[in-house]
């Protein structure tokens, strides 16, 4: 019969702590290694994170480079079309003064000045009398009642509504005054010469005048000046679109930018928060040890 050795409780215990301390060992290595990974992993995470911040402020500083050197251009393009604006109405006048010197304009227009003057000399008896004709008296009346408005509303910086409605109904008053007036003169046989000298002084310069404009629109110098003035529109409206987009695009990359700043707090937050699980579950395993 074989005899198997014996062995003393304390000699078992031993044994069995060992094995213990051997297993936690292994344990912690494997925490250890198993933390380190994640402290790499979340370190990576951060510095992949401040390089896209690098990389969105940079497309943001060329974009805002790009945006001020159009909007410089949209600047320059904008005078220019100012200018081109300008250019074009000189022409006109000058044309205008020129050709209308050739058609005789300014002796037609002074023509009609005289005998306008001399028709209302004419009609001042007549007005006169019409002053005194009782048959205008309300008419009268009600016209002056209305100049007078028209004076306050005039001398009103901001008038209320209230004025604004009685400034409509003044002038309408007037307008219906004046072509009572007219309605008069027209009746009165004795206006007829200076009337017709008037009507007819009238027509010759509206004629002048229409020809003055056709002769004015189809001059070549204007046709040129409203060629540059059309080229400076189509540049300044395209330099003004390329602005717009460029600000939309600066805008949209600003967002990106404060994304990536998101990410990257949180990536920050992410890994203090890692670390302290880290930290803690470390100091579990030596108070195990003790």
């Amino acid at each position: 019969m074989r005899h198997h050795p014996t062995f003393s409780l304390a000699f078992l215990l031993a044994i069995a702590g060992v094995a213990s301390l051997n297993s936690d060992g292994l344990s912690a290595q494997k925490g250890n290694a198993s933390n380190a990974a994640k402290e790499r992993k979340d370190d990576a995470k951060v510095q992949n994170e401040r390089q896209d911040i690098n990389e969105a402020e940079k497309k943001i500083q060329a974009s805002l480079k790009e945006l001020r050197a159009a909007e410089l251009e949209a600047k320059k393009s904008a005078e220019a079309f100012t200018n081109s604006s300008k250019a074009k109405n000189e022409v006109v006048e000058r044309l205008e003064k020129s050709l209308g010197e050739k058609l005789g304009l300014p002796k037609a227009s002074e023509a009609q000045r005289a005998a306008q003057l001399a028709y209302d000399e004419a009609s001042k008896p007549w007005l006169e009398a019409m002053k005194k004709d009782p048959q205008y008296l309300p008419a009268i009346d009600k016209a002056t009642r209305a100049a007078s408005i028209l004076k306050s509303v005039a001398a009103e910086s901001q008038p209320d509504d209230s004025l604004r409605q009685q400034q409509t109904q003044a002038a309408s008053d007037m307008a219906e005054w004046r072509s009572t007036v007219s309605s008069y003169l027209s009746s009165i046989s004795q206006l007829n010469p200076a009337r017709e000298k008037l009507a007819s002084a009238q027509s010759k310069l509206a004629g002048l005048r229409s020809q003055l404009k056709q002769q004015v629109e189809s001059h070549p110098d204007l046709n040129a000046s409203e060629r540059k003035r059309i080229q400076a529109k189509e540049a300044s409206e395209k330099d003004e679109q390329q602005v717009a987009m460029l600000r939309r695009r600066a805008a949209s990359e600003q967002g990106k930018l404060l994304a990536e700043k998101s990410q990257l707090a949180k990536a920050i937050a992410q890994d203090k928060q890692n670390d302290g699980k880290n930290k803690n579950n470390n100091q579990k395993k030596n108070d195990n040890k003790k």
